[in-house]
């Protein structure tokens, strides 16, 4: 009888290990010091539409990314110490050039991977990007990326 037990408990154990959960990317949270000078920021360089956030307007502001993704603004009084281009958040797009000479219009640095001003990377998959920082410092890289669409 306990051998009978076993199988059953077995066959869903084994199952549990099998199962996927399909994330898909919800948000991006970044901390800011000054939430409108970032606002600002976020609508004229990337040219986000803000959305309703829920809470205090005054501590947290909310961007659409399309598809469900949004981006997080959350005012903080510090800022923590990390200002290393390997922690960004990447945004993609099939304007690259315009957004690149949109960029250069409005006097905004971008740099490529090494660091180097008014310089593109390209990926060893061919993906060219450039890296910008917000008003706080926080990077973010832009690129030519192409992916099915979901």
């Amino acid at each position: 009888m306990k051998n009978l037990l076993i199988i059953p408990v077995l066959l869903f154990a084994g199952s549990l290990s099998a199962q996927t959960f399909n994330f898909e990317m919800d948000h991006a949270a970044l901390v800011v010091t000054d939430l409108d000078k970032s606002v600002e920021f976020y609508k004229d360089v990337l040219q986000l539409k803000e959305i309703k956030a829920p809470g205090d307007k005054d501590k947290i502001r909310w961007f659409t990314l399309g598809n469900f993704d949004q981006l997080h603004l959350i005012k903080t009084d510090e800022m923590p110490d990390i200002k290393t281009r390997s922690v960004h958040f990447s945004l993609n797009t099939q304007n690259f050039d315009a957004f690149v000479a949109s960029l250069e219009s409005k006097g905004v640095i971008y740099t490529d991977w090494p660091g180097e001003n008014f310089k593109q990377s390209k990926r060893p998959d061919g993906v060219r990007q450039v890296y910008i920082q917000d008003p706080d410092g926080n990077w973010i890289e832009l690129n030519d990326a192409k992916y099915p669409s979901k």
